[in-house]
């Protein structure tokens, strides 16, 4: 877009005033996050930083740390085989019935039953997967927010089943060790290292409100 370009300059001098308000540590915030602005709101935050004397740079280029970007098509692939058990249960359901009698014995209105339920959670699971990878590659708050939630809560609940084990049933701990599955935990500990990365941290944007101070 051309600089002589009326919308351009209006754009500008509307978001130099706003960025003229900020103080020194949103103004250093906002430069860090400029590659995802406009070249107006670019341009108006560096006549604002020079105005002040400031030595912050203001970033011209997107950046996404590569592993949110590995989180984030991690997540649309757990959304395609959602999907894909989905569209197997609906459309080859002979399938999956062969795979619940082999690990189940279950009456012809059970098996019906389950395969409807995991129908309906896969479905529901797929479109939550898309919509926190999506906001993975956007950089969003909330989906950083959801995907620590979910790992830290797996975590908790593994934590809380060996404690309750040790404290009143230690002689079933070799079995509550022997059904944890370590790649999950491997998974959910990497999510968790990985997000509350501080640099990681930075470069999504900032939660509305009250929601800053947590």
């Amino acid at each position: 877009m051309s600089h002589s370009d009326p919308q351009h300059d209006q754009d500008r001098e509307r978001l130099r005033k706003l960025y003229a308000e900020m103080g020194e540590g949103e103004l250093e915030d906002t430069a860090y996050h400029a590659g995802r602005f406009n070249a107006a709101a670019r341009e108006a935050l560096k006549e604002v930083i020079a105005a002040r004397g400031l030595s912050i740079q203001v970033e011209d280029d997107f950046k996404r740390p590569r592993s949110v970007t590995i989180l984030a098509l991690l997540a649309f692939f757990n959304a395609a085989f959602c999907l894909l058990v989905v569209v197997l249960a609906l459309t080859r359901p002979e399938v999956m019935q062969t795979a619940f009698i082999a690990r189940h014995r279950l009456s012809a209105e059970d098996l019906k039953r389950a395969i409807g339920d995991m129908v309906l959670f896969d479905s529901i699971a797929a479109a939550v997967y898309i919509r926190v990878g999506f906001g993975l590659w956007s950089l969003r708050w909330w989906a950083r927010w959801a995907l620590m939630g979910s790992a830290g809560a797996s975590l908790a609940r593994w934590g809380l089943a060996l404690l309750l084990t040790l404290l009143f049933s230690p002689t079933t701990l070799g079995h509550v060790l022997t059904s944890v599955r370590p790649i999950g935990l491997l998974i959910n500990g990497t999510i968790l290292y990985l997000l509350t990365d501080p640099v990681v941290e930075r470069v999504f944007d900032k939660p509305p409100g009250i929601l800053n101070w947590l």
